[in-house]
């Protein structure tokens, strides 16, 4: 079976095939589930967001993600990256995306306590699900229109994102063996 049609296959059906990819990391997988969403979709839009190899040995969505005014940041610390980010609020940037799925501070940061909790690991991938859940009943349930609202409801940007997600997913589902 192609990767192509693999992807297709489990964004008509979350529940099947790729939701069990052994490559996704246990708390994506909870994240994901208690939303009812794909787990590999959503560990591809992570790696999309944060995607790195810069601080570890693999390419891998990395908690300490700045990216201010479009331009990424990658700290070593959660704490010198809640350092940068008071002070990127402090100055107000116009964009502000922050952690692991790159949650616009502006937009979202209102469901969080505190600036510092958007770089818990845990609350920004729950924040994240929430988000994608919402664009994906905004999108009368098309999940690859949810992917790009995710990202921007302007469609060449939107467009752009999906395709830049659907590599991530494949290369995610090809390196497991599914679809070879």
């Amino acid at each position: 079976m192609s990767n192509r049609l693999l992807v297709f296959l489990s964004l008509l059906c979350p529940a099947a095939g790729l939701a069990q990819v052994p490559d996704v990391p246990a708390g994506y997988h909870a994240a994901a589930s208690n939303h009812r969403l794909s787990p590999a979709i959503f560990y591809a839009i992570a790696l999309t967001e944060s995607g790195q190899s810069r601080m570890t040995a693999e390419f891998r969505p990395w908690p300490w993600t700045l990216s201010i005014d479009g331009e990424p940041y990658f700290f070593p610390t959660r704490e010198e990256t809640r350092t940068a980010l008071l002070e990127a609020i402090q100055h107000g940037p116009g964009q502000l995306g922050v952690g692991l799925f790159q949650v616009e501070y502006r937009f979202h940061s209102n469901r969080f306590d505190s600036p510092g909790a958007m770089l818990d690991p845990y609350e920004n991938s729950r924040v994240a699900a929430e988000i994608f859940s919402e664009g994906l009943v905004a999108a009368g349930g098309n999940v690859w229109r949810a992917i790009g609202l995710f990202h921007s409801t302007t469609p060449d940007l939107a467009e752009a994102y999906r395709k830049r997600v659907a590599r991530r997913l494949v290369g995610l589902v090809g390196s497991t063996g599914y679809g070879g």
